[in-house]
C-alpha cells in the first residue's frame, strides 16, 4: 500500500490519451503531456493545442490546464501548465509521527498547486530537437506543512521520419530538497511510431537512481476504429509498482476527448485505488488567419 502514495511524480501532467498508453508521453509529438514530460517533444511537429483534464482515484481529485504552441513561429516551441491535487494517500514510513494516541485515526492530507513551463528549439526542418522546462509547487500538506518546491527537466527528441520520434529525458535532476519526495530524478529513453490515421506504439524505459525500485519501463499503443475514434492500452511499471491502463477517444488533430483508465495491479478486485481521468484537447486559433493585413 506504501507504493500507491509514490507511483506518480507529483508534477506529472498529462492527458487521458497518454495515461491510457501507459503513461507513455516521453516521445508523443501530438500529446501536450510533452511539456512536463520532454519539453523536446514540443517542437518536432507543428501544432498549437489546449487541455484540460480531470481524474479522480489513487491519486484524489486531480486537475490540468496545459497550452503548447510550436506553430506561431518555426524558432521554438512553448508550453505552459497549470495543475492541482487533493488527496490524503497512506502514511510513509518517515511520515509517521513519532507518538500516536491508541485508536486515533492518522490522516495525511495534501494539497499542491503547480505551474510548469517548457522551451523547446526545433532544428533540421523539425528532425531534431532540443528542450528544456521545469515546474515550481506551492505544497500545503499536514505532515511537512506550507511551502515551495520545484526542479528542472531537459530532453532531446529526434524525428527520422514522419512517422518515428525517439526521446530522451532527464526529469527534476537539480539536486533540492523535495519534503514531498515525489519528484524523484528520473532518466527515460524511448520512441513513438504512429499515425493518427492508423494507430500508435510507445514505448519506454529507464531509471530513478535514488529510488529502492530503479527501474522504470512503459508500453502501450492505440489502434484507430474510425477516422474519429482511438481505443488505447499499456502497462508501466514504477516504484516497483504495475498499473494497467486503457482508454478510448473521440475526435481528430484539431480536437478530440479522452477517457483514461489506470490500474494498479495491486488494486485489480478495489475500485478505490483505480484512477479514471477525462480530458480534451482542441486548437488555438489560427493567428495568421485572424491578423489584420
Amino acid at each position: 500500500m506504501l507504493l500507491l502514495s509514490v507511483a506518480l511524480a507529483a508534477d506529472r501532467v498529462e492527458g487521458s490519451e497518454t495515461l491510457a498508453t501507459g503513461h507513455n508521453a516521453i516521445a508523443n509529438p501530438l500529446s501536450n503531456s510533452a511539456i512536463s514530460a520532454n519539453p523536446a517533444a514540443l517542437a518536432v511537429t507543428q501544432r498549437y493545442h489546449f487541455g484540460f483534464a480531470a481524474s479522480y482515484g489513487e491519486r484524489g481529485l486531480h486537475w490540468n490546464i496545459s497550452a503548447a504552441d510550436s506553430k506561431t513561429t518555426d524558432y521554438i516551441g512553448f508550453g505552459l501548465t497549470y495543475s492541482g491535487d487533493r488527496y490524503n494517500p497512506p502514511l510513509q514510513t518517515w511520515e509517521l509521527p513519532g507518538w500516536s494516541v491508541p485508536g486515533q485515526v492518522i490522516t495525511n492530507r495534501k494539497r499542491n498547486q503547480d505551474i510548469g513551463a517548457a522551451l523547446a528549439v526545433p532544428l533540421i526542418d523539425r528532425h531534431l530537437s532540443f528542450g528544456l522546462g521545469g515546474s515550481v509547487s506551492f505544497y500545503d500538506h499536514e505532515r511537512q506543512g506550507k511551502g515551495v518546491a520545484g526542479n528542472l527537466t531537459g530532453g532531446l527528441a529526434v524525428k527520422p521520419t514522419e512517422t518515428l520520434v525517439l526521446a530522451a529525458s532527464a526529469r527534476n535532476f537539480l539536486p533540492t530538497e523535495d519534503p514531498d519526495r515525489q519528484r524523484p530524478l528520473e532518466i527515460l529513453g524511448g520512441l513513438y511510431l504512429g499515425d493518427i490515421r492508423v494507430g500508435a506504439l510507445t514505448l519506454e524505459g529507464g531509471a530513478r537512481p535514488l529510488r529502492d525500485e530503479v527501474l522504470v519501463l512503459g508500453a502501450g499503443g492505440e489502434v484507430a476504429l474510425t477516422e474519429a475514434s482511438h481505443l488505447r492500452g499499456g502497462w508501466r511499471l514504477e516504484d516497483g509498482g504495475h498499473d494497467i491502463t486503457f482508454g478510448a477517444g473521440a475526435g481528430n488533430e484539431a480536437a478530440s476527448l479522452d477517457l483514461g483508465l489506470a490500474i494498479p495491479t495491486v488494486s485489480v478486485a478495489d475500485p478505490g485505488g483505480w484512477t479514471v481521468q477525462l480530458s480534451i484537447r482542441f486548437e488555438g486559433p489560427d493567428v495568421d488567419a485572424i491578423r489584420p493585413e
